[in-house]
Order: C-alpha cells, then sequence, then structure tokens
C-alpha cells in the first residue's frame, strides 16, 4: 500500500471502512468475539506486533481508535508467488502469541456426561414429565416454594422472562438399580420447583391472578405453552456420587442478589417513570 500521494477516493474508502470496521469491533467485541482468535506475536497496543493466522507474515500497521481495531498486512507465499493483503481486524480477534503457552489447568473432566441440549418449549417439557420423571430423587428437597415464588414463575412466563434451563438424568436401563415396573425413566436434577409449579397450573391446581390454566383465553393457553425453555440432559453415571456432586455444584454456584440492591434498581426504575 502506498503511503504517498493518494488518491482522494483512495482515502474516503479507507475512512469508510474504518468507521464500519470500529462500528463491527464495538459490536462484535461487546458481544465476546464469536469467531476464532488470531494470534498475536506482541500486545495488541502494540503498533508493531506481528500477527499470524494462516499467513506467512503479518504486521499490524495502524491503531484504529485507540486500539478497537487494527489494519493488518499479510503476506502469502506460495507457488504462484507472494501476495499482499491489507485487512482491518477487530480486537477481539487479537492476543498475545505466547498467551496459549501459559501452564494453568483449571479445565476439569466432566463429573456428568451432557448428552443432550435442546431449545424447546413448557408443551414438550410437560410431555417430557409425563412419561417418568421422578421428581423425588433421594438428592432432591421436598417442594418449598410457596405462592409468591409461585406467582412470579408465573409472571416471568407471561412476560417474556427466561425461567432458566432444566436439566435431568436420563436413567441406564444397562444398570442394576434401574427398575422397570417404576416406569420411570428420568430424574429432575435442576428446575424440581420450577417444573412443579408448571404442572399444577396447568393441571388448574394453582390459581394464578383469579385465572386456573383452563380458564385462560386461547392466546394465554398458547403464549404458556410455547414458552421456549432449554432442556439438558446428562447420562446416568455407573457411581451415584457424581449425581450427588453435580447437584452440589449445581446449587452452591454464584451469590444471590442481596434485597438492598435489588431495591436500588426497583428504585432506578421509578425514577425513569
Amino acid at each position: 500500500m502506498e503511503v504517498k500521494d493518494k488518491k482522494y477516493e483512495e482515502e474516503l474508502a479507507e475512512d469508510i471502512m474504518k468507521i464500519l470496521t470500529c462500528y463491527s469491533a464495538r459490536y462484535y467485541g461487546a458481544r465476546g468475539g464469536r469467531k476464532k482468535k488470531i494470534k498475536v506475536e506482541n500486545e495488541p497496543v502494540e503498533s508493531n506486533g506481528i500477527w499470524k493466522g494462516g499467513h506467512n507474515y503479518s504486521e499490524i500497521i495502524e491503531i484504529v481508535e485507540n486500539g478497537l481495531a487494527y489494519l493488518v498486512k499479510s503476506i502469502t507465499k506460495n507457488r504462484d508467488g507472494e501476495k499482499t493483503y491489507f485487512n482491518y481486524v477487530s480486537w477481539s480477534y487479537l492476543y498475545k502469541l505466547n498467551s496459549l503457552k501459559g501452564d494453568s489447568n483449571f479445565a476439569k473432566s466432566d463429573i456428568l456426561r451432557a448428552i443432550n441440549f435442546q431449545n424447546t418449549d413448557i408443551d414438550n417439557l410437560l410431555f417430557k414429565s409425563y412419561r417418568g420423571v421422578d421428581l423425588n430423587p433421594d438428592y432432591q428437597r421436598g417442594l418449598v416454594w410457596d405462592e409468591e415464588n409461585k406467582t412470579l414463575l408465573l409472571n416471568s412466563i407471561f412476560n417474556n422472562i427466561e425461567i432458566g434451563k432444566f436439566s435431568f438424568i436420563k436413567l441406564n436401563y444397562i444398570l442394576p438399580t434401574f427398575d422397570w415396573d417404576k416406569g420411570i425413566f428420568y430424574e429432575i436434577l435442576d428446575g424440581k420447583q420450577r417444573l412443579s409449579v408448571i404442572k399444577d397450573f396447568f393441571e388448574d391446581k394453582f390459581i394464578y391472578k383469579g385465572y386456573t390454566f383452563s380458564q385462560l383465553s386461547s392466546k394465554d393457553r398458547y403464549k404458556f405453552l410455547n414458552t421456549p425453555i432449554v432442556i439438558c440432559e446428562f447420562d446416568e453415571p455407573e457411581n451415584r456420587k457424581d449425581i450427588y456432586e453435580y447437584f452440589v455444584k449445581l446449587n452452591t454456584t454464584g451469590k444471590p442478589i442481596e434485597k438492598g440492591h435489588l431495591e436500588k434498581i426497583l428504585k432506578m426504575i421509578e425514577d425513569k417513570n
């Protein structure tokens, strides 16, 4: 690329590319950079780093908008000769090359092996629950949600708020512990309280704002049954201890939001009205 004596059209084209690149860098950078990141010899803040991504040689020759994007010169050599390319690259594609050679060892083997993730809806969740799901395996607590909790869940369903993932253990009929006579093929691992509320409402055992499910309008029944959810299935391990350990991890991760912080957010919402 010749820097001197650029034509007006070339400069205009470069400016437009920078604008588009910075916009996409902000957009995709904010989303975490879903594509495979490109390896960089030096830190992205260095303007003369070496960048490798399927090329024989690459060099960062310009930083755009304080490091949101980079203009990269790349050279590819093959039997047809040598070719030079110039590309604007989002910062989210770049990281230090030798950062891939660390000695960390955080990733552990799965306690349980997930065999299926399914994007589905409440209608299919109910269908699954009536096909033989044990809602009371030995590691689950009893039904503890009060009417307020149940109402809040139904509020979320009717107001397009995500209600979380439902996890099941798929029982292994080969194991000697499997009991064909019970007709139970799954255990609920995570989501017992939510699934119980959904089933009770569907069976007209819970009244929501003066209505049972069968008293809802066709629009509201459709909304309820077609609310999107995620179902996850795990293979039953030979050792029940693995299920207990995973259940503990599911229920001890993170920290509940404090009441004071929730009240602060509610006040912020009120101030915007």
